[in-house]
């Protein structure tokens, strides 16, 4: 069996033919529908399997590697067809080169419980398709034969195509997903009332984030650490707990889901709860009221010293820019939000 033949006209193929990538990420979705692979996904899991279980690997044939049995591998149909994708396009192209950007893409767009990836290419020329030698080409190389046998993967997905020339392209996606591999779970969705697509602020410093199945029960967690201020987007809110989380679909942590507070929110109003003939109690001290456009930003305010405990009525309680604010209808701050605090509070 020969290594994998790459073509060699351009030295970016040999760079994008080197580089393996496997991306952490993961909460969120929606239920993909377990598979009933394909031929060909089936046909390259069986190849791969033999060397993850070590039944195609013979110590006198490689002394020089140490085969460490890991579980065989299933598949999926969303697996499969996003890499029926990547074939196809390799082969239009008539090119060898990876694209995480579009199986990260892919299994965000499914909202799939997942939370690592990696994708193996190769490259056959003339006769006829061959899975068992397309797997020993993946053996054959470091770089491939980590990703193929790398026991934290649970999932995988499988094609290839020929192009006119005759040439075989052959891919398959390696996934870890929440479920333990067998079916994508059904997961928490946004709660309707939502408006989705919003701009969303994440502050300095470190971010946890979560995935969770269908009740609100934690899959999977991840923290990530910005150096400054970033500014993404967000797909939905929900409650788990009694606690507000969102749902981050741009940047490091898209696809998971963060608790909404002031480090993490989407800008403008996410929650109001109207109240009729309510009254909040404020202590004394100084106050500062204000006014907000649409997407959270002051517009105006107001600021007011009490010299004693007042009562003022409100009309809602609202949540702003990931803090709590009431809307008060009466006294100084008449028409503008003041904090909700341990110095303001409903009167229940």
């Amino acid at each position: 069996m020969h290594l994998p033949r790459y073509a060699p006209t351009s030295s970016r193929r040999a760079r994008s033919l080197a580089a393996l990538l496997t991306a952490a990420v993961a909460l969120g979705a929606l239920a993909a529908t377990p598979a009933l692979a394909t031929d060909r996904g089936d046909g390259l899991r069986d190849a791969a399997n033999q060397w993850r279980t070590c039944e195609a690997y013979d110590a006198k044939d490689w002394p020089e590697i140490d085969c460490v049995r890991v579980d065989p591998i299933g598949g999926t149909n969303l697996l499969d067809d996003i890499a029926d994708a990547r074939a196809d396009q390799m082969r239009d192209a008539k090119k060898l080169e990876h694209d995480m950007a579009y199986v990260k893409h892919r299994l965000e767009k499914a909202d799939v419980c997942w939370t690592k990836f990696g994708e193996i290419i190769a490259w056959r020329s003339g006769a006829a398709y061959s899975y068992d030698a397309t797997a020993l080409q993946w053996w054959k190389s470091k770089t491939h034969r980590g990703i193929m046998t790398d026991g934290d993967y649970n999932a995988a997905g499988g094609s290839w195509a020929t192009a006119a020339d005759g040439g075989h392209y052959s891919v398959m996606i390696f996934v870890r997903l929440c479920s333990g591999g067998q079916a994508e779970p059904s997961s928490l969705q946004p709660k309707r009332e939502y408006s989705p697509d919003r701009a969303m602020r994440l502050v300095r410093g470190e971010h946890r984030a979560y995935k969770f199945d269908a009740n609100g029960k934690v899959l999977d967690t991840r923290t990530a650490s910005f150096d400054r201020g970033r500014n993404e987007e967000s797909t939905g809110r929900t409650r788990v707990g009694g606690r507000a989380y969102l749902k981050v679909s741009s940047g490091t942590l898209a696809g998971w889901w963060v608790r909404e507070s002031p480090r993490q929110f989407v800008r403008g109003m996410t929650e109001r709860r109207g109240y009729s003939s309510k009254r909040i109690h404020v202590e004394r001290g100084t106050y500062r009221a204000v006014r907000f456009d649409s997407l959270g930003r002051v517009v105006d305010s107001e600021k007011a010293w009490l010299g004693r405990d007042r009562r003022f009525g409100t009309a809602a309680r609202a949540i702003i820019n990931g803090r709590a604010w009431f809307k008060v209808t009466s006294g100084p701050f008449d028409g503008y939000w003041l904090r909700d605090n341990r110095d303001v509070w409903l009167i229940r």
